[in-house]
């Protein structure tokens, strides 16, 4: 029971700093005053876009991590 336990918690710590790595990518992302001002409307759309799903993916990786540990811990 200790070695599942174990590789799982290595699992999880793996995903989560994989997760920090992503956020870091998106907080140096902003602010967005590195965007000249007058740069292309469009073009900042679309980071905004990436930055999103970027955030939406680490939402759903954590949620699954979170729905995880309460069935491994109940």
């Amino acid at each position: 029971f200790d070695e599942p336990c174990r590789v799982y918690a290595e699992s999880v710590k793996a995903k989560i700093t994989e997760l920090e790595q992503q956020i870091e990518i998106i907080r140096s992302s902003y602010p967005f005053d590195k965007i000249p001002f007058m740069q292309d409307r469009d073009a900042v759309r679309k980071r905004n876009a990436e930055l999103n799903e970027m955030l939406d993916s680490i939402t759903e990786d954590l949620e699954l991590v979170n729905r995880t540990i309460a069935e491994v811990t109940a």
